[in-house]
């Protein structure tokens, strides 16, 4: 749960504007394969702390598909959704700064 706590330092339940649930899309369609994995294991983090009592397959009403995983923004928490744009944000800027350090050492 190490991982689950670094995101969850400093965050607050507030609610998004549509402005920022359009950033939060965008942050997740963008994710890679690991950045998905992440976010999902953030999601279960979170259900085991908030839930305890009521583990499900895929928490917050997900649904599974051939494509992926779904969920509902409107049925995610809103300190969960805050939690998961801060490492977005974070897992995005991580990525642009190994891409560069990739590209200078060529």
């Amino acid at each position: 749960m190490a991982l689950y706590d670094t995101f969850t330092k400093g965050v607050v339940a507030k609610e998004f504007t549509i402005h920022k649930k359009e950033e939060f899309l965008k942050l997740v369609k963008s994710l890679d394969q690991e950045g998905i994995k992440t976010f999902l294991l953030i999601i279960k983090s979170h259900e085991l702390k908030d839930m305890p009592d009521t583990i499900s397959p895929i928490p917050y009403s997900g649904t599974s598909s051939q494509v992926g995983i779904t969920f509902d923004l409107e049925k995610i928490p809103c300190i969960l959704q805050n939690i998961l744009y801060k490492f977005m944000e974070m897992y995005t800027i991580n990525k642009q700064v190994e891409l560069e350090r990739q590209m200078i050492s060529l």
